[in-house]
């Protein structure tokens, strides 16, 4: 009797302890999606004239970009958009390169977004700055000054600041800077002018969102447009 009583309370414990592994059998296992990288651009080059492109007209010209592969991607969207009407173009492709249709003596931006079939999330790569060559183009249009102090939504408990940003022109003959500064989200009240690419010492009210942009100016009156950042005081 004492042997029966034995061989049940075994069985038991083995039917509790495969139960108690097993776990629930239901619970689907996650599945790990891997993320695209970021791609890594090549051509056409950084803050440099291109004049790889194939000529189609003295207005229209054919230039092909290109980048090095991502990992876990299956497609990218090349995006580039013109700094002189803000207008974008983006193409579709399965390959590291692409190749498109641009206006001649404009500079774009453009930057590489890689995509996968198997999710929703996209990495996006560095933004590069180009300019489209033209023949007889005596005079470029700066590049658009890149916004570096205040980083863009910092929050700040000093009463005064610090603006700073960094300038390029193919022509190296930037002679202004018009700073605008003011609570709208376009700003539009012209702070001040100057030579150099930084503004010390700007007093700012307690509690306020500012938005700044600087405007670049060549000595022949050629003028870009930086991106608007902003930044708040504290109280």
């Amino acid at each position: 009797m004492k042997s029966k009583y034995t061989k049940i309370v075994a069985v038991a414990v083995i039917l509790f302890l495969m139960v108690a592994c097993g776990g629930d059998s239901s619970k689907e296992v996650e599945k790990v999606v891997a993320i695209p990288t970021a791609a890594i651009l090549v051509s056409p080059l950084k803050d440099e004239p291109c004049n790889q492109g194939s000529v189609l007209s003295e207005l229209l010209s054919t230039i092909t970009f290109s980048w090095e592969a991502s990992k876990n991607t299956d497609q990218y969207i090349v995006v580039i958009e013109s700094l002189e009407d803000n207008s974008v173009k983006q193409i579709v492709s399965s390959s590291t390169t692409a190749s498109v249709n641009l206006s001649r003596g404009i500079s774009f931006k453009w930057h590489v977004v890689s995509k996968s079939d198997t999710t929703s999330k996209t990495s996006e790569s560095e933004i590069w700055i180009f300019y489209n060559a033209a023949e007889g183009t005596e005079s470029h249009v700066p590049y658009p000054a890149t916004l570096v102090a205040p980083s863009m939504g910092i929050v700040t408990a000093t009463k005064t600041i610090t603006l700073s940003w960094s300038s390029n022109d193919l022509d190296n003959d930037i002679v202004s800077y018009e700073v605008y500064l003011d609570t709208d989200s376009n700003p539009s009240t012209l702070h001040t002018i100057l030579d150099k690419s930084i503004l010390e010492n700007v007093s700012l009210s307690p509690n306020t969102t500012y938005y700044w942009k600087v405007h670049s100016k060549d000595n022949t009156g050629n003028v870009s447009i930086s991106s608007v950042f902003k930044f708040t005081t504290g109280v």
